[in-house]
């Protein structure tokens, strides 16, 4: 299900900040190579013709997401004040709007999920009840509200729970993502996730850093001491739970970890996560201490763990499952490349007669399915060594299964569940993402909250071309299938909504 990610009131803690260290060297040359395009592929039955079908003029912060029949936003409304707004996916009119929180510059950003589906099959738009007459106090103990997304009706609320959220972050069922502590303090939060159970005196869950996989229930826990070097993942599905030592995965006895960087396979059983270990006591000092570290791409292990025992399947160096914009994705995709960098005091490390591949893999074996190269400006790196596409190309939206690729021939529109591809016109109009200030956007200068000073930015997508180029805006009458299956939002009936600076839009797709 596409979650919403919506501005929330969160008092935030300090985090880390990444490095030098004058490392160089490439990684591993990828796996032998394999077809790009297939007999039957996904682009064969994709649309081909995309019809606008209405525009409401609302100033969203953030993407929509569906509830059934219903597109709910988060907008800016009066002052300092955020709604929920709920559209007919019809026709776009205004359902039902609701006051989400009243910001305040004193306080941080976080973001939330919205739309929620429970154990029954039901889906509810969850929020945290707060009044506009006062600003939300962080610490404030607020009811949650389960709506009916159509009517928005309230159905159920649970007991005042303290204010970290305007909407539960988790995705297991309604009734398990309002069971949260009510006299907790954030960072030792008792999360219920199905039938599992962290227990903040044995599994202590940092702030902002427990999740190693989104959306699912495979979790890095830090001990109580040197947080990133005892490390170790653990996970619950069914009846059994697991716990697996980080050395098992890195072959290291130190490491530090990529949070929220991995997905879940249920179809096949597999969780894939992604580890970056360090052997040197000085690079893990200089990391927990905040300073700045950099660490070669070829020490990422990429992993693939037997979701029932946590047995590890198979082991990957070296490439990244983060790699350039696709960071949304639930398939198994990575980029791998080889070359040379180049270190210069203040400036990003650069790759050097560089070659990188985008891979598709098999989840269960770790084994390359598909190849697609990359073009000559597509990839550089930055700190940690992630690896990203040009600034501009960095631009262009993609979707959870199918993006708008570099090669070095020219853009292509490119599935990532099976490596087919076809060309995307210079002229043709895709999506950037863009965004505007919103208001009280909070200052993180000297206050040790590096990174996230954008959150209080409205996020929204403009026409651009392939390279990242912005088009005029009259190009979004010229929007055709490539532009919206990789930035629209999928409501269903074979209709994609997005938001742009001052609408909401849908478009259908045959």
């Amino acid at each position: 299900m596409k979650v919403l990610g919506i501005l929330v009131v969160l008092v935030l803690v300090s985090g880390c900040s990444g490095g030098t260290t004058d490392r160089g060297g490439g990684a591993p040359k990828p796996a032998s190579d394999t077809s790009a395009t297939a007999a039957a592929s996904v682009l064969d039955a994709a649309p081909t013709t995309a019809t606008r079908v209405w525009s409401t003029r609302l100033d969203v912060l953030q993407a929509p997401v569906a509830a059934g029949d219903v597109v709910v936003a988060a907008v800016a409304a009066r002052g300092d004040e955020i709604d929920v707004v709920a559209l007919d996916r019809a026709d776009g009119a205004i359902l039902w709007r609701r006051p989400l929180m009243v910001v305040d510059a004193s306080v941080g950003a976080y973001l939330g999920d919205l739309v929620h589906e429970s154990r029954d099959g039901e889906t509810y738009v969850v929020m945290q009840q707060a009044g506009t007459g006062r600003r939300l106090r962080p610490g404030a103990a607020l009811p949650y509200l389960a709506l009916d997304p159509r009517t928005g009706e309230v159905l159920a609320r649970t007991r005042p729970v303290v204010a970290q959220f305007g909407a539960p972050a988790c995705r297991d069922g309604l009734d398990a993502c309002l069971r949260i502590s009510a006299g907790d303090r954030f960072e030792e939060t008792r999360w219920v996730l199905g039938s599992w159970e962290l227990r903040p005196e044995r599994d202590r869950l940092p702030a902002g850093a427990n999740s190693l996989v989104p959306g699912s229930d495979v979790y890095t826990v830090y001990g109580p001491v040197r947080q990133y070097s005892v490390a170790k993942a653990i996970g619950r599905i069914g009846k059994s739970s697991w716990r697996v030592p980080h050395g098992r995965i890195t072959g290291s006895r130190r490491w530090l970890v990529d949070d929220e960087s991995g997905f879940v396979d249920e179809e096949t059983g597999v969780a894939v996560v992604q580890l970056l270990p360090t052997l040197e006591d000085a690079v893990v000092n200089r990391y927990e201490r905040g300073e700045v570290v950099r660490f070669d791409l070829r020490q990422r292990r990429t992993a693939g763990l037997d979701l029932e025992t946590g047995k590890v399947l198979w082991r990957h160096e070296g490439a990244d499952i983060r790699c350039l914009e696709l960071t949304r994705t639930e398939v198994p995709v990575r980029c791998a490349f080889s070359g040379k960098r180049s270190y210069q005091e203040d400036r990003d490390p650069r790759l050097v007669s560089a070659h990188g591949w985008l891979e598709g893999y098999d989840p269960r074996t770790g084994e390359t399915t598909w190849r697609e190269e990359l073009g000559p400006r597509a990839v550089h790196t930055l700190v940690l060594d992630i690896l990203r596409m040009d600034a501009r190309v960095d631009r262009v939206v993609d979707a959870d299964d199918i993006a708008v690729v570099p090669t070095p021939d020219g853009a292509r529109l490119s599935s990532l569940v099976d490596g087919s591809s076809r060309v995307v016109d210079a002229a043709e109009p895709v999506l950037c993402s863009a965004t505007a200030s919103f208001r009280h956007r909070f200052d993180t200068g000297g206050s040790g909250l590096g990174g996230f000073g954008e959150t209080r930015a409205r996020r929204f997508v403009e026409p651009c071309v392939a390279t990242g180029k912005s088009l005029d805006r009259s190009a979004m009458d010229r929007l055709g299938p490539a532009a919206l299956l990789t930035g629209g939002v999928d409501v269903g009936e074979g209709m994609r909504v997005l938001a742009t600076r001052h609408a909401v839009l849908a478009y259908r797709l045959s």
